[in-house]
């Protein structure tokens, strides 16, 4: 071996000396098997069928790859699949959200259930039991709702409460509608009180 010590011949060495010149070495195709590596840096380098636990990541990029019991946070997600995860103040298209919270976003062409939607926009959709507030509504079916200072077009409404809004070709049953303005609007079995009401159909 060629010691550290500038040595350029051979002879017996001790461990401590061939462990020395060993990290000094620079080696190609090394296979390590065992043991503890720590205080490592490491740069252009692939790694497989690795496990990291209790670790931070920056500044990377993750491919075909699967996230699972996780939390993104400030992150932006494009074309994910995120299930059983907390997704906290990000931005996230085209994107499946399962068994999740959902606050101040906006929601399209979507199914919500026992959901609340605050300071957000849902579109085409159909929600039961959803609280909305300072939302924009339309082309969707509300049923055992609150709404509150909000603009519904062409929607039903049923069962629910309707404050402080305005309806446009809308159809309401057993609801309450209180303080709105509604146009060109069918309302069945409902509680109409301080409102505006033009070109309508009351029906028992």
């Amino acid at each position: 071996v060629n010691l550290i010590q500038g040595d350029d011949g051979t002879k017996n060495i001790t461990r401590r000396e061939l462990v020395q010149a060993i990290q000094y070495e620079i080696f190609d195709r090394i296979t390590i098997t065992g043991g503890t590596i720590s205080g490592v840096v490491m740069s252009n380098s692939i790694i497989n069928n690795v496990v990291i636990n209790d670790s931070t990541v920056n500044r990377a990029t993750i491919n075909d790859s699967t996230f699972d019991d996780g939390a993104i946070t400030n992150s932006t997600g494009d074309n994910l699949d995120i299930i059983n995860s907390t997704f906290n103040d990000g931005t996230a298209n085209n994107v499946a959200i399962t068994n999740s919270t959902f606050t101040d976003g906006a929601i399209f062409d979507s199914t919500a259930n026992n959901v609340i939607i605050t300071n957000s926009e849902f579109n085409d959709g159909t929600g039961n039991n959803v609280i909305l507030t300072n939302s924009t509504i339309d082309n969707s079916t509300i049923t055992n709702s609150e709404f509150n200072d909000g603009t519904a077009n062409n929607v039903a409404i049923t069962n629910s409460s309707f404050d402080n809004g305005t309806a446009n070709n809308a159809d309401i049953t057993d609801s309450t509608f209180n303080d709105g303005t509604a146009n060109n609007i069918v309302i069945t079995n409902s509680e109409f009180n301080d409102g505006t009401a033009n070109n309508i159909v009351i029906t028992n």
